[in-house]
Order: structure tokens, then C-alpha cells, then sequence
């Protein structure tokens, strides 16, 4: 019903619904972090220490399944938004070191 509405395409719509339901808890974790702690770092390190985790699962599902090559099955959409998740990562990596320096 949303698609049909927003003219978006349901794939979409369910991704960005499935990062916002799954970074929530970082979200909370490095907000309280900065704003009550005053522990910027700590901000940093949670999102960034979840986005490299979630990788590693990731990549290591894919190498020992018996399946072949997982990442080659998927769509191009999920490619495409599981680069622009890492480039914004190291953009993140790179404001913080810039801040910290």
C-alpha cells in the first residue's frame, strides 16, 4: 500500500524499514553515548564496530556455505545499497579521525 502511494518500489520501502528496525540499537547506544556521556568515540566505534560485524557475518556465511558464491545471487539493489553502506562508513571513519585529530 505504501509503494502504490509513494511510488517507491516495495524493495526499497522493506530496506530502509529493515535498517532503521536493525540500527535502532546502535542509534540509542551512540546517542546516549554523546549526549549523556559526552563519549564521542564511543559513538563512532559502536556504529562502525556493528557495520564491520554484520561484514564479517556476512562474508563468512558466504565462504563456508556449500552453495556457491551468495553475494553473486543477489540482486543488484542489495549490492548497490550494501556499497553505499560501506563508502558511508569510511566517510564516517574519516569525519571522526579528522574530529579526533
Amino acid at each position: 500500500m505504501l509503494s502504490k502511494k509513494t511510488h517507491i518500489s516495495e524493495g526499497i520501502i522493506g530496506m530502509i524499514f529493515l535498517a532503521i528496525a536493525t540500527s535502532f540499537p546502535e542509534i540509542s547506544t551512540a546517542a546516549t553515548s554523546v549526549y549523556f556521556l559526552d563519549k564521542v568515540g564511543l559513538g563512532y566505534a559502536d556504529i562502525i564496530g556493528s557495520v564491520i560485524i554484520n561484514f564479517m557475518i556476512l562474508f563468512g556465511i558466504d565462504y563456508f556455505s556449500g552453495k556457491g558464491r551468495l553475494f553473486l545471487k543477489i540482486s543488484r539493489l542489495n549490492r548497490m545499497s550494501g556499497i553505499v553502506v560501506l563508502l558511508l562508513s569510511f566517510v564516517i571513519l574519516g569525519a571522526a579521525a579528522m574530529r579526533l585529530s
